[in-house]
C-alpha cells in the first residue's frame, strides 16, 4: 500500500514549478527571438498551443496548491483552538488553586480566632473565679487584721502564732496576684478608696487618709477591692 507523503509531494510540486518557470522563460525567449525574426522576415505560421501534458500538469499543480492552502488553514484553525483550550485550562487551574489557597487561609484564620476566643474566655473565667476566691479570702485577712488590732498582748504564744499565720496568708495572697494597697498617709482617691468617716486631726492636711478600716487590694493591675478608710476633714 502506498502512503501519502506530503513532504514528497511538496518537493515534486516545487520541482515542477521550477521546471514550469524555466519552460516559460524559454518560451518567452523564443517568442522574443521569433518576434525579432518576424520583423526581418515574413511571418511564419503560428506555433501550436501548449502541450496537453503541460496543461494537465498546470491543472494538477493548481489543485495541489488549493489543497495545500486548505490544509494550512485547517491546521492553523486547529492550533488556534488548541491554544485557546490550553489557555482556558490554565486559567481554570489557577482559579482553582487560588480558591483552595484562599479557603485554607480562611480556615486557618478562623481556627486561630476560635483558639484565641477560647483562650480569652478561659482566661476571663479563670480571672473571674480567682477574683471571687480572693474576695472571700480577703474577708479572712480582714478578720486577722481585726484580731491583731484588738489584741493587747505582744508575747502571747497564741498571738504570735496568729501573726505568723497571717504573714504566711498574706504571702499566699501576693503569690496569687493580690497586692495590698497602702492607703494611710496617702491623699484620698475615690478610684481606690471608700470613705466611711471623716475626722478632724491636727497637723494632718484635709483629704489625707488617716485610718484604714479595711485594706484595699489590686489584682494584676486592676482594683480588686477599694480600701475603706477614714479621711482627715
Amino acid at each position: 500500500m502506498d502512503f501519502w507523503d506530503p513532504y514528497d509531494r511538496t518537493r515534486r510540486r516545487r520541482m515542477l514549478e521550477q521546471q514550469r518557470r524555466r519552460m516559460a522563460e524559454e518560451n518567452a525567449r523564443r517568442a522574443e527571438e521569433e518576434r525579432l525574426r518576424h520583423q526581418q522576415t515574413p511571418p511564419k505560421p503560428t506555433p501550436p498551443t501548449a502541450h496537453p501534458l503541460l496543461e494537465r500538469f498546470e491543472q494538477e499543480l493548481a489543485q495541489a496548491r488549493r489543497e495545500r492552502d486548505e490544509w494550512a488553514d485547517r491546521y492553523k484553525t486547529l492550533m488556534e483552538s488548541l491554544s485557546a483550550q490550553q489557555q482556558a485550562f490554565q486559567e481554570q487551574e489557577e482559579r482553582l488553586k487560588a480558591g483552595e489557597e484562599e479557603q485554607r487561609t480562611r480556615l486557618r484564620q478562623e481556627a486561630d480566632q476560635q483558639r484565641e476566643r477560647i483562650q480569652r474566655n478561659a482566661e476571663q473565667r479563670a480571672s473571674a473565679e480567682t477574683r471571687s476566691l480572693l474576695g472571700r479570702l480577703l474577708d479572712v485577712a480582714d478578720n486577722f487584721d481585726r484580731i491583731l488590732a484588738q489584741s493587747t498582748a505582744t508575747e502571747d504564744v497564741l498571738i504570735n502564732g496568729v501573726k505568723l499565720t497571717y504573714r504566711e496568708f498574706r504571702r499566699a495572697l501576693e503569690l496569687a496576684g493580690a497586692e495590698r494597697l497602702e492607703s494611710i498617709g496617702q491623699p484620698f482617691d475615690p478610684a481606690k478608696h471608700e470613705a466611711v468617716a471623716t475626722l478632724v486631726r491636727e497637723g494632718v492636711e484635709s483629704g489625707t487618709v488617716i485610718e484604714e478600716v479595711a485594706a484595699g487590694y489590686f489584682y494584676k493591675g486592676t482594683l480588686l477591692r477599694p480600701a475603706k478608710v477614714i479621711v482627715a476633714a
